[in-house]
């Protein structure tokens, strides 16, 4: 069956950052190993993508940096301030990992593909049989997916702590109006509800959004692995086809074998008797004679 009904869409984008991987693909496409050409890009692509986006939040960090830094420094606001700047610091710190992890991965990807083009350059197409294998695709998809799962999670810990300070100074302010109108003898008021588009809304935006692009690209990655894991089981069903073929061929060959040792030992023996044929005539004269 063809492979070709689980090839991987990918968007085809030059690594001229990576003069080692482009070789590598230059290869695959001249000796028509096209799907794991694609398997490679497709890696790379998440990389780019994962750095692009948190260049983006990086600097949407720094709108938010701005409008923290505006906030009024009275005493109600100064634990809001300190807990934010916290937060803000843990996207950051995040970002940062993530980036400093597929940059390690990048560079691992290329001194690989360097060793594979050698390969290729002394051993010929037989270095190029376990390509992906050898790069560590699905591993390298499996850790950035795990990855970005995890700073969904923590993405989500930090809007709930903004929710949570942004209800706690919501109380604060409310009950520090309501003393007042309650000593002028008016109805106090409820907690007002968070407005869409207020400081906090602004505030949680950059975090929604990592939330959003890592939840999305960790289940494509997910979707990816396992079209990568049915070839790689087509593949070896292929292989296993014609392993199996191949001992089956066996046995015929070793039955010609042996139909042909009988074949000689039934040559032998007619030729020795043939020749002891004219010896027993011999002596049956002599015994006649006598």
């Amino acid at each position: 069956m063809p492979l070709e009904n689980e090839k991987i869409e990918v968007a085809e984008e030059k690594e001229t950052e990576m003069p080692n991987v482009e070789e590598l693909l230059k290869i695959l496409l001249d000796v028509n190993l096209e799907q794991n050409r694609q398997t490679v890009h497709l890696l790379m692509n998440y990389m780019n993508d994962i750095e692009e986006n948190f260049f983006s939040v990086l600097e949407e960090l720094d709108t938010v940096k701005a409008q923290l830094a505006q906030v009024q420094q009275i005493p109600q606001t100064k634990e809001v301030r300190h807990t934010l700047s916290d937060l803000i610091q843990n996207l950051q710190g995040q970002a940062n990992h993530l980036q400093e992890q597929i940059h390690g991965m990048k560079t691992r990807l290329n001194e690989k593909a360097a060793q594979l083009v050698q390969n290729f350059k002394d051993q010929g197409v037989t270095a190029l049989n376990h390509v992906c294998e050898f790069l560590g695709v699905k591993e390298s998809l499996t850790q950035i997916r795990e990855s970005l799962l995890q700073s969904a999670k923590e993405m989500q810990s930090s809007m709930d702590k903004i929710d949570q300070v942004a209800g706690e100074l919501r109380a604060t302010t409310t009950h520090a109006k309501n003393v007042g109108r309650v000593m002028v003898g008016k109805e106090a008021q409820e907690v007002a509800q968070p407005k869409e588009g207020g400081f906090f809304y602004q505030m949680k935006r950059p975090y929604q959004a990592m939330k959003d692009f890592c939840l999305k690209n960790a289940g494509k990655i997910e979707k990816d692995i396992h079209k990568i894991e049915n070839l790689e089981q087509r593949v070896e069903k292929i292989a296993d086809g014609k392993k199996a073929a191949s001992v089956e061929k066996l046995p015929d060959k070793q039955e010609k074998s042996s139909i042909m040792e009988k074949l000689q030992s039934m040559k032998e023996k007619q030729a020795g008797q043939q020749k002891t044929a004219p010896m027993a005539e011999t002596a049956k004269k002599q015994e006649a004679a006598l």
